[in-house]
């Protein structure tokens, strides 16, 4: 009986120490999109990383010495095609995350990836490897917010890029990269310098970079890529201008920031002060409130319905010239960014960056707009719900913030009473709404609207893609002034979003457009005790389902 019961201990141990990648656990080592998204493939020569348990050390080992080897503190990593199977090149291992380099030999396709830790092989997860598929490293190492750029102002003067520290228009930058193809030599050693034989495309804001000066490996790293690029004399002005790579016309990296100014001073969001607030850190919060009127085209019981959505966070946040929060660290009038996320970002997940718990602070049970009560989510501390319906939904009256509205905290541990009143957000409507189903991602979309007495506001066009299947998710959000009626969104920006492949398939993939206005210039603030400022924010969307193809 004895041995029986050790057998079956060392059986159960073995079993759990089993290295194991997580479903999805694998990513370019910048940008982090999700390997289920369009770009979210591997570049041969490129550094990626793989999520997971049991996979190594419980402390992380970085890689010391070259040349580098294939093992690590025990671990290795298997990239198999078929039958056949080429080592990857670990440099940095630990339990929960491994970042190694993809062979600048690895066979293109399909490929099955798995680690090894001392003697112990564990699951196959799948990839793709393309020729190149470029990724920005960012200051938070998440792949979003502030990218690692550098202002070139000489070869001893080279800062990092931030809002307090921004480029000029027509400075010389320097971006850090990985994904931009196979090394001009082995993995394994020092890189040789030179251009890699990638067509590499840039847009800093919107804006299309014409002097490439240099796209190649870093010649310190393995895997590390260096773009150095003239920034487009009309780059737009901002603290978070959106910066996009795009390989062989056809891959686009993760948007990483960027900040600039006409002279290199402090940047400004003179359309946002909320940002311009969050960035000198305090005690902080914004309560929303938002009307949407939704076209549910493929759905046919009830295809049309409006919805009010109320929002409230409450947050301590760090002063920091790389402060980046999704929500409200929105990019310059005129242009684009996007978010990606592993997850059902339409079915509670948050976009990473968006909530810490840690930093949540309590400001009660519960946030009432009129007599209606938004609830508190306790991980993280949010407040979030539905307040008004169309659709007749028990408790709840068609419309509250159809005129000005009583916002109200009954306060908590952290942030105290609080009543401010919040005005009705401004109509829009979008012309041609009924007609759009199909989004080609391969052309520009113009997108038309009419929003009279808009002049606090600011229009934003959403657009979210979900596929449940590849628990991937994307969003871009592109800033644009009222007065000007339409905008265009790039084709860069939607070749982000994830596939929707047909109508039948709409409870698994899906895509929305959504376009309104958002009080944002002239937010209302108020007084919270515990908290250093506070705003409020009424926006009105319309929107509709729609198919990314």
């Amino acid at each position: 009986m004895l041995r029986r019961l050790t057998l079956l201990a060392l059986i159960a141990t073995g079993a759990f120490g089993q290295p194991f990648i997580n479903y999805r656990g694998v990513a370019n080592a910048a940008s982090y999109v999700p390997s289920g998204l369009p770009h979210g493939q591997l570049a041969r020569g490129s550094i990626f990383s793989l999520f997971g348990r049991a996979m190594g050390p419980a402390t992380g080992v970085q890689v010391s010495e070259s040349p580098l080897a294939n093992t690590l503190s025990g671990v290795s990593i298997e990239v198999c095609q078929n039958s056949s199977c080429i080592p990857a090149i670990p440099i940095y291992v630990r339990a929960d995350q491994i970042n190694a380099i993809i062979p600048s030999n690895a066979p293109l396709g399909p490929v099955s990836l798995r680690v090894t830790y001392n003697g112990q092989a564990g699951n196959f997860t799948p990839a793709t490897v393309v020729a190149a598929s470029p990724g920005i490293f960012a200051m938070n190492a998440g792949g979003f917010g502030p990218g690692i750029i550098q202002n070139f102002n000489s070869g001893a003067d080279q800062p990092v890029n931030s809002a307090a520290v921004p480029a000029r228009p027509g400075q010389v930058l320097v971006l850090w990269a990985t994904g931009l193809g196979a090394g001009l030599n082995a993995d394994n050693v020092t890189p040789r310098v030179g251009d890699l034989p990638v067509a590499l495309e840039i847009w800093v804001g919107g804006r299309a970079v014409t002097n490439i000066r240099y796209k190649g490996r870093s010649g310190c790293c393995s895997g590390l890529d260096q773009i150095i690029f003239d920034l487009p004399p009309d780059a737009p002005t901002g603290c978070y201008v959106p910066v996009f790579l795009r390989a062989n016309g056809a891959l686009v990296s993760n948007a990483a920031t960027m900040a600039i100014s006409a002279d290199g001073s402090a940047c400004s969001d003179a359309f946002n002060p909320i940002s311009e607030r969050f960035r000198q850190g305090g005690r902080l919060g914004y309560v929303t409130g938002a009307r949407v009127n939704m076209l549910e085209n493929f759905i046919e019981t009830e295809p049309e319905f409006t919805a009010e959505t109320a929002t409230a966070t409450f947050r301590r946040a760090t002063a920091s010239p790389f402060y980046f929060d999704p929500q409200i660290s929105l990019p310059p009038v005129g242009s684009c960014t996007v978010h990606t996320m592993r997850g059902d970002l339409l079915g509670g997940d948050e976009l990473p960056g968006f909530a810490i718990a840690a930093n949540e602070l309590n400001a009660g049970t519960e946030i009432r707009f009129g007599t209606i009560a938004v609830p508190r989510e306790e991980n993280p501390l949010l407040y979030t719900g539905r307040i008004a319906s169309s659709l007749e939904e028990p408790g709840l009256p068609a419309s509250v913030l159809n005129a000005a509205t009583t916002v109200s905290g009954p306060g908590g541990a952290d942030v105290g009473t609080f009543q401010f009143t919040m005005q009705p957000p401004g109509a829009i409507t979008f012309p041609g709404r009924d007609q759009l189903v199909v989004i080609d991602r391969s052309k520009a979309l113009t997108v038309n609207w009419q929003a009279s007495g808009a002049g606090n506001d600011v229009v934003l066009i959403t657009g979210i893609g979900v596929n449940l299947p590849e628990n991937s998710s994307a969003q871009f959000v592109c800033v644009a002034n009222p007065a000007a009626g339409a905008f265009s969104i790039p084709p860069h920006v939607l070749q982000a979003m994830p596939i929707t492949p047909d109508i039948a398939d709409a409870n698994t993939a899906f895509g929305y457009l959504f376009v309104g206005r958002s009080a944002l210039r002239a937010p209302t603030t108020f007084a919270a005790p515990g908290a250093d400022a506070a705003f409020g924010i009424s926006a009105q969307h319309a929107g509709r389902a729609v198919l990314f193809r």
